[in-house]
């Protein structure tokens, strides 16, 4: 449920992955999308995004935080790696670290700068990762 106080500035809009992006918007929210998909696919997702971008708008990845092992807590660790192994044999998909999050973003367009991920405050294991489009700068 959206807080009242949001409800004049956010609108949720559909939008097939597959074509251009046509709304322009402050901020793209992707939640358990791109784990079903291979690298290639994400990148064409978030190349789909750039004919709309304005300078300072951000996309938002809401999916499993992927972590080194040893990094977290063994069950959380298991759940997450269950969850890519899942991806791999039903999607040709799979998880993605923060680390190969900020390479696609590369890979996108040299416009985006990858800020980072941050943990879910609830501790079920996922992380918002965000990028920031920097119109300013060469592709």
């Amino acid at each position: 449920m959206l807080d009242p106080e949001l409800a004049d500035r956010v609108s949720f809009v559909g939008h097939d992955m597959h074509e251009a992006q046509t709304v322009v918007a402050d901020a793209y929210l992707f939640r358990h999308v791109f784990p079903n998909w291979p690298q290639k696919y994400c990148v064409k997702f978030l190349k789909n995004l750039v004919p709309a971008m304005m300078d300072g708008a951000k996309v938002l990845i809401h999916e499993a935080c992927l972590s080194d092992a040893g990094n977290v807590p063994y069950l959380e660790s298991r759940f997450i790696r269950n969850l890519d192994i899942c991806m791999m044999s039903v999607h040709s998909g799979r998880e993605r670290t923060e680390g190969e999050w900020e390479q696609i973003f590369a890979l996108v367009d040299k416009r985006f700068r990858y800020c980072g991920a941050r943990k879910s405050a609830d501790g079920a294991g996922f992380c918002i990762y965000e990028a920031v489009w920097e119109a300013d700068a060469s592709p």
